[in-house]
């Protein structure tokens, strides 16, 4: 047998060994649980960059969706933009109220232009009562602290494993030190406490509440 013979045999034993370890190491569950969480992050880390491209190429409904889920999730600037486009009637019908209420977030957020433009519509009565004592004030008014983007992304983080972990509890599989089924089942019934907790104790829920 020559050695360049030799040499490929053991690199596909090698490859081989590779490939079982793997399969076994990696459940479908713990797949799908990855994926479930890379999805998440691109939407979460790249929903202002993806609006504002929108945006860019006339395509306003895109930019909407794009914008609202960074808006959700607190992003301010984002907040602003799509509250310009339900003003101006981009992408969908004009709303005067939404936009007047996201204009708020994001001056919650300590977004200068957001200020400056709910100012205008506190001056002009557009989607709130007519109030220029307000109209004066927001231009100089320092955001409120923010906690509300914090809850939510932690609370979107407990969701996103959510399905891993129901498949390791299915499948049995032993992470985390949890060893037995009971240990597992137990994660399972407290992980949507830890959701509820990630978001009252931020004050996101009471603050998305208040501006439903």
């Amino acid at each position: 047998m020559t050695d360049k013979s030799r040499f490929w045999r053991v690199a596909n034993a090698l490859y081989r060994r590779f490939r079982a370890a793997n399969a076994q190491a990696i459940s479908p569950g713990r797949i799908y649980q990855g994926l479930w969480i890379g999805l998440m992050l691109i939407v979460l880390l790249n929903g202002y960059a993806f609006g504002q491209a929108a945006f860019s190429m006339g395509s306003y409904k895109a930019a909407r969706f794009c914008y609202g889920v960074a808006a959700f999730f607190g992003n301010g600037q984002a907040q602003n933009n799509l509250a310009g486009l339900y003003a101006q009637g981009l992408g969908g019908p004009r709303d005067d109220k939404h936009a007047a209420q996201l204009f708020q977030r994001a001056a919650d957020n300590n977004i200068a232009q957001a200020k400056f433009n709910l100012s205008n519509f506190y001056e002009e009565g557009r989607g709130v009562p007519r109030d220029t004592n307000t109209a004066v004030r927001l231009p100089r008014s320092g955001g409120a602290a923010n906690r509300c983007m914090l809850g939510w992304l932690t609370a979107a983080l407990f969701v996103a494993v959510f399905p891993g972990n129901i498949s390791q509890f299915i499948d049995g599989d032993a992470a985390f030190g949890l060893d037995t089924d009971a240990a597992r089942a137990l994660r399972l019934l407290f992980q949507p406490a830890l959701v509820a907790v990630a978001l009252w104790s931020t004050g996101a829920w009471s603050a998305w509440r208040t501006r439903r």
